[in-house]
């Protein structure tokens, strides 16, 4: 009877789940027109040492993914921000990020933010950017605008044990950037 009522509660959440809509396919041969490497870099909140553990196994998922294709990979390695960040240190993800040869590059920044207790919370999200630049309207003074595009994001939050969460977030999260890489490559 238990089992009953559970399937029929759960019913409902598994029918809307099977039928959500799914997300846009992206065009990477557009998206990838131009680029000439890639560039991942690490920015983290947390000076715990997991991140920078984390932050490993998501720049070698990277490079691996992209290591058939014919672009290079740069890993500009590991800045700190806010709280995490030592005072003669550089603080600065643009400044990191721009540690590379490349004139147009896709970048892949891993932001790592988590607690410091025995059973952690830790946020990681790899966001796949591209930078660009948009003129103003026609007549007008102001100048040019320029940021990032974001054109992908894969994210996971958890808690749980120190010993095995962060290596079990930093392989959730590398597990799912070889596929979105996989997809670029084949899109190019």
């Amino acid at each position: 009877m238990k089992r009953l009522l559970t399937a029929l509660l759960l019913a409902p959440i598994a029918l809307s789940l099977a039928h959500s809509p799914t997300r846009a396919e992206t065009d990477w041969k557009t998206v990838m027109a131009g680029i000439d490497g890639i560039v991942v870099y690490c920015r983290s909140t947390t000076r715990e040492k997991y991140a920078a553990k984390i932050c490993g196994t998501i720049a070698a998922a990277v490079s691996e993914g992209f290591g058939k294709s014919p672009l290079s990979v740069t890993d500009a390695g590991m800045v700190y921000t806010g709280a995490a960040a030592g005072k003669d240190e550089n603080s600065d993800p643009l400044k990191t990020r721009s540690a590379h040869s490349f004139a147009n590059p896709l970048f892949m920044r891993v932001h790592i933010k988590g607690t410091d207790d025995n059973n952690p919370a830790i946020y990681v999200g790899l966001r796949t950017m591209i930078a660009f630049e948009a003129a103003t309207n026609s007549g007008s003074d102001l100048p040019g605008k320029a940021g990032d595009l974001v054109i992908e994001e894969v994210e996971a939050v958890a808690n749980g044990p120190k010993s095995k969460l962060p290596a079990f977030i930093a392989a959730n999260i590398a597990k799912r950037t070889k596929a979105l890489i996989g997809e670029i490559v084949a899109g190019m």
